[in-house]
């Protein structure tokens, strides 16, 4: 356990959250879809808010970079993509306060990358044919891509960027 004065002077805080807690439910089960749609809302963003929050007071000042991981899934439809959708307008709000102390907040949103852990055995050949389809540069993301956006909001050069959504995501969706 870390204490205080080891944290104070954070450059960067990464906000990483993220599971697919839907199951199929039944349409009139109001209960059950409430209990799913808070599980993605507490998985996905309540995790990235209290981390954060914990750890806003260390952040170096001016000079502090935040960087929120989002999801291209806030652009299609799911309990999962509202979730991370949720994340675009909190790392705008972010970004909006700490600003005036010189800190920056960004959301990377990763595209489609197999064979991960999230997505775990869900990717049949079918399902990657659908999404690499869908990418403009015709095939899918990598891990080390993926890697590359969240470093290059954590790079110190990256000081003047504050509140974009920046994807890794080969235009598999259109947009931020």
């Amino acid at each position: 356990m870390l204490t205080r004065a080891e944290l104070d002077g954070l450059d960067v805080v990464v906000v990483v959250a993220s599971a697919d807690g839907t199951a199929p439910l039944v349409p009139d089960d109001l209960a059950g879809i409430t209990r799913e749609q808070n599980v993605d809302l507490q998985q996905n963003v309540m995790t990235a808010v209290l981390l954060l929050e914990v750890l806003r007071q260390a952040l170096r000042r001016p000079g502090g970079l935040v960087i929120g991981l989002g999801s291209i899934g806030a652009q299609l439809g799911s309990g999962y993509g509202a979730s991370k959708a949720a994340l675009h307008a909190w790392i705008f709000w972010r970004a909006e306060d700490l600003g005036a102390g010189g800190v920056t907040a960004n959301l990377a949103l990763p595209g489609y990358v197999p064979h991960t852990e999230f997505l775990g055995d869900r990717v049949t050949p079918e399902c990657d044919g659908v999404r690499v389809a869908r990418s403009l540069v015709g095939r899918a993301g990598t891990s080390a891509e993926s890697a590359a956006c969240i470093e290059s909001l954590a790079s110190p050069d990256a000081g003047y960027i504050t509140a974009p959504l920046l994807g890794a995501k080969g235009r598999m969706v259109l947009g931020s």
